[in-house]
């Protein structure tokens, strides 16, 4: 986990990339893992709240990092943006015609 820090620590003072940070959190996000218990002698160590949140967590660190991949993705990026102006200038179509359109081609 030091390396995972120390990965954030970095990416925030601007030394690390952001894929050393994506790769430090995925491997956290693997040892965590959603099915984690941490007992001691005393019992769990984690409360059955605790471990809802900690999943929840886990959840948003996921979709952090597909956001992340995402961003870092300079084609998808322009895809999306070209998308976003298709949808402002009205070029759209309805899912009905999306469908016969591909019906057309033998697509489906």
């Amino acid at each position: 986990m030091g390396g995972n820090r120390r990965a954030a620590e970095e990416f925030v003072e601007g030394r690390g990339g952001l894929g050393e940070l994506r790769r430090g959190l995925k491997l956290h996000l693997k040892a965590v893992g959603g099915n984690t218990a941490l007992v001691t002698m005393r019992g769990p160590l984690l409360s059955e709240e605790d471990r809802e949140l900690l999943l929840k967590v886990s959840n948003l660190l996921e979709e952090i990092l597909e956001t992340l991949e995402v961003a870092e993705d300079e084609e998808l990026v322009e895809a999306i943006e070209e998308a976003e102006e298709d949808v402002e200038a009205g070029r759209v179509r309805s899912y009905e015609e999306f469908i016969e359109e591909l019906r057309s081609y033998g697509e489906i």
